[in-house]
């Protein structure tokens, strides 16, 4: 088996569907779909099963709901491919995705991981903007490590990579108090490159009922700053400069002030500025975090 999407699916009948027929769409073929129903209260499981008699690629598993970290870690214990790629329930994939990241990482050996970029949508799936439009670090390749730890790069599904990769690094941290996609890019990115291919592969649906929409402030800050002191225990934040390093606290700060969180924003800008005290946007930042209306 080429190819392994994985997908945890919670409530997701609505969406479901749309996310299947994306794979189905595939123009490569060698591919295998794992759905692992994370205790679903609605028909997520029942159109699952359905759509499996039109493919017999597509395979259901069912798990007390225990959240979509340890649900996409049984999804991958279950798998068989050489190639992951993971894909949350309520977004798609474009048709060419698989084969040209196969092709890519076929061709380049020394790469852990290939990313594309993203289209994000409405609720409906208009298009309305790409990911390296709203994000300047998308593209970035190679050693990505120093520029990851400050933000996530891309959207999950816009990436596949190699499965030794996450048999050397581990999958999901089942954490709840982490932003569980960016905490296992930079673990992979402390020990694998990045290629980045510029064309868009997936489809990311902004809707209400999303966790970027539901999930209160303080608990996304809570991951952001869970994911940050993980990265703070890493050999290779370590290894960095003062410099390199404020960069990190920065980006915390700045995260933190996008939701008014100005206290939690100001600490984080002293630390910025100990680590670099010639940073002069720290102390602008930490200025207009205190006294700023």
């Amino acid at each position: 088996m080429k190819v392994s999407i994985l997908v945890a699916a919670y409530n997701a009948e609505a969406f479901i569907v749309e996310t299947i027929q994306s794979v189905l769409q595939q123009t490569f073929t060698d591919w295998e779909l794992i759905i692992v129903d994370d205790g679903s209260n609605d028909a997520t499981a029942e159109i699952v099963a359905h759509m499996i008699n039109q493919d017999a690629r597509i395979k259901l598993f069912k798990q007390r709901n225990s959240g979509a970290q340890i649900a996409r870690n049984f999804a991958f214990s279950a798998s068989q491919g050489q190639y992951i790629v993971f894909l949350d329930a309520d977004d798609r994939i474009l048709p060419a995705k698989l084969a040209l990241q196969v092709e890519l990482l076929d061709s380049n050996p020394d790469f852990g991981l290939v990313y594309g970029d993203t289209w994000h949508c409405d609720s409906k799936m208009n298009r309305l903007k790409l990911e390296s439009q709203k994000n300047r670090s998308t593209g970035v390749m190679g050693d990505v490590f120093e520029e990851i730890i400050k933000n996530n790069i891309m959207s999950v599904h816009s990436a596949m990579v190699r499965r030794v990769c996450l048999e050397d690094v581990g999958v999901y941290d089942s954490n709840p108090q982490l932003i569980a996609d960016w905490d296992l890019w930079v673990r992979i990115a402390s020990k694998y490159s990045f290629l980045f291919n510029p064309q868009p592969v997936a489809e990311y649906r902004i809707h209400d009922f999303m966790s970027a929409k539901t999930d209160a402030g303080m608990r996304q800050i809570k991951q952001r700053y869970g994911v940050s002191s993980k990265i703070k225990l890493m050999s290779r934040y370590a290894a960095l400069t003062r410099r390199k390093k404020a960069m990190l606290d920065f980006s915390d700060g700045r995260f933190a002030i996008n939701f008014g969180f100005r206290k939690v924003a100001a600490i984080s800008y002293v630390q910025t500025i100990k680590l670099n005290c010639f940073f002069w946007r720290a102390y602008f930042a930490l200025f207009f975090s205190l006294f700023g209306k």
